[in-house]
């Protein structure tokens, strides 16, 4: 099976946002329910813990989270160097 770039078919801006998207999670990136998995074929993919235990989560959700109300960011992501402390 032959793929064809994205540009070839039409979509690049599709597959641009995809991406970045896969890249960039958003809120999900240091959300302490959240979980990464990487498929066999190397396909990301965010899985929301909270799901587990309220319905009106959905299991993965769309990227990327911009607003969550279940939110709550990890404690190691408060020291990690690539983020500022919390005040």
């Amino acid at each position: 099976m032959r793929f064809l770039a994205p540009q070839a078919v039409g979509h690049s801006r599709c597959y641009a946002h995809i991406m970045s998207a896969a890249t960039n999670p958003g809120l999900c990136l240091d959300c302490q329910y959240s979980r990464r998995t990487e498929s066999d074929r190397g396909s990301l993919f965010w899985q929301c813990q909270r799901s587990f235990t309220d319905p009106s989560f959905p299991k993965y959700p769309r990227l990327p989270v911009q607003e969550c109300r279940g939110y709550e960011r990890t404690a190691e992501s408060d020291t990690d160097a690539t983020h500022s402390p919390r005040p």
